[in-house]
């Protein structure tokens, strides 16, 4: 069996060979927004500010992402395959990172082996992280959040609470929405501290938790409506008006929701499981029409049957040696119900599924793991 070291060796050597093709047209059509990045991050090098037309480039310009990329280019030269160097070792110390949590988490080789064979190769993470766009940053402290929550959880650092708070900050930078992501976390975190090796939550835990969780849900709300997206017509009208002018841009790889149209009071609660279904599931079937939708397809396949493995697994471990796996199952979860609010192209899905790719790997493969072993010691006896 392949050591994990040795994957993700590979994984960084493909992705740099993958970079070697940019340019091309193929990888211009698929990788737009990396051209964009790079083009901002050059013009701020070569014309300073008097090149960036607001206009134009709206806030990007200003963007902890765009900033980082217009220094690389100002210390080094301004080629397209040094912003994809970039992100490639990005995408190298995340690998480094995911190493960290399946060692927390006392996974055996073949969960690692399975984990690592499939964040150093699959189609969607390989390119996405390898060219000069936000998604390799985003994988890399959206892993780190989940390791320092891990390290708090385990090991009882205090250290690793200041580690965790400067990550969602900084994961918040590169995409204003992954805050909620973050400050949905930190609740998660302090809500497994009080069940720390309970099998049933205490009363006293209910009379201080949920004023806590009360209070942080409402001030996070605010933040979200003044930062992010203005939610005074109500979370449902505000993602459905945003949807619908993401379609207004007409796309091969559009899809509109299946309950479009829906009211009542139970329209949120129809319209979040079915939306975030088709987010994990498009292109459907029927809708198949490239080579590319049939890679999308297959990793679809595969996403679905990591979702089996998680909840089967859960249904039948321990409750408490279960709890790692499920703070990092619902933190999968709960960032891609983030991400489908605002996403209606499965092209575009395809680089939302890339930073969370890490928490549906790693509980999904150690459970089938878990599984595979025990109906092989039931085999034996």
């Amino acid at each position: 069996m392949i050591k994990p070291i040795t994957l993700i060796w590979l994984g960084f050597f493909s992705r740099i060979v993958t970079a070697l093709f940019g340019g091309s047209p193929w990888h211009k059509q698929i990788l737009a927004d990396s051209y964009y990045y790079h083009w901002i991050a050059s013009r701020a090098v070569n014309l300073g500010e008097r090149g960036l037309d607001v206009t134009i480039v709206q806030e990007e310009a200003n963007k902890l992402y765009a900033i980082l990329l217009s220094t690389l280019y100002f210390l080094s030269t301004d080629l397209y395959f040094i912003g994809c160097l970039f992100s490639i070792f990005v995408w190298l110390l995340s690998a480094y990172v995911v190493k960290k949590i399946l060692e927390l988490l006392k996974a055996d080789d073949k969960t690692k082996y399975l984990v690592f064979l499939f964040y150093a190769f699959l189609p969607s993470s390989i390119l996405n992280t390898s060219a000069p766009m936000r998604e390799a940053f985003e994988l890399l402290f959206i892993n780190l959040i989940i390791y320092s929550a891990l390290r708090v959880y385990l090991n009882k650092s205090s250290l690793h609470w200041i580690y965790l708070v400067i990550s969602c900050l900084l994961l918040g930078e590169f995409h204003r929405g992954l805050y909620a992501f973050g400050a949905v976390v930190f609740v998660m975190l302090v809500m497994s501290i009080f069940l720390r090796n309970r099998r049933s939550f205490p009363l006293i835990g209910y009379i201080f938790v949920v004023p806590i969780v009360t209070f942080l849900s409402v001030y996070l709300i605010g933040i979200f409506s003044d930062q992010v997206y203005d939610l005074d017509q109500g979370l449902y009208s505000t993602i459905v008006g945003y949807q619908e002018g993401t379609l207004a841009a007409i796309g091969r790889t559009n899809y509109e929701s299946f309950i479009t149209g829906v009211e009542g009071p139970l329209q949120l609660a129809l319209f979040i499981p079915a939306n975030l279904f088709q987010y994990l599931f498009e292109p459907m079937p029927w809708k198949i029409s490239s080579i590319i939708d049939i890679v999308l397809t297959l990793e679809n396949l595969l996403r679905g049957l990591l979702i089996f493995f998680c909840l089967q697994g859960l249904l039948t471990t321990d409750v408490i040696s279960r709890r790692p796996l499920l703070f990092i199952f619902l933190a999968y979860l709960i960032l891609e119900t983030f991400w489908s609010f605002g996403t209606t192209n499965w092209g575009t899905a395809s680089r939302h599924h890339v930073p969370g790719v890490a928490l549906i790997l790693i509980p999904g493969f150690y459970f089938y793991s878990k599984s595979f072993l025990n109906r092989k010691k039931l085999v034996q006896t």
